[in-house]
C-alpha cells in the first residue's frame, strides 16, 4: 500500500495526517475535511485552516455527508441540515 486518506465526519484529520506521517515512514497519509455542520457547513475558513495545518498534508476537500439537505431528508429526521449549492440560490431569491 503507496498511502491513504483519512476521512472523519465531524473534524479534520490534517493533523492526524501529519502524525501518522511521522510514525510511519514509508506511507503517504494524507487528510481532509468534511464540511458538515461540526466545521461551519460551507465554510472556506475551515478549508484555510485545514490547509495551514503543519506539514501541509490536508489536501482532501469533501462536501457535506451526513448533514447533507439530502441525507437528512432521506432519513426523514428533523434536524438542522447544510444546504445545498441549489437549495441556497434558491433561497436567496
Amino acid at each position: 500500500m503507496r498511502g491513504l486518506v483519512l476521512k472523519n465526519h465531524n473534524e479534520s484529520t490534517a493533523s492526524w495526517a501529519y502524525l501518522m506521517r511521522e510514525e510511519t515512514p514509508g506511507i503517504e497519509v494524507f487528510g481532509g475535511i468534511v464540511l458538515n455542520r461540526a466545521v461551519g457547513g460551507v465554510n472556506a475558513a475551515a478549508v484555510e485552516h485545514m490547509t495551514a495545518v503543519k506539514g501541509g498534508w490536508g489536501r482532501v476537500v469533501w462536501m457535506p455527508t451526513f448533514d447533507a439537505e439530502n441525507q437528512v431528508g432521506y432519513s426523514k429526521e428533523n434536524r438542522p441540515f447544510v444546504l445545498s449549492l441549489a437549495t441556497e440560490s434558491s433561497y436567496l431569491r
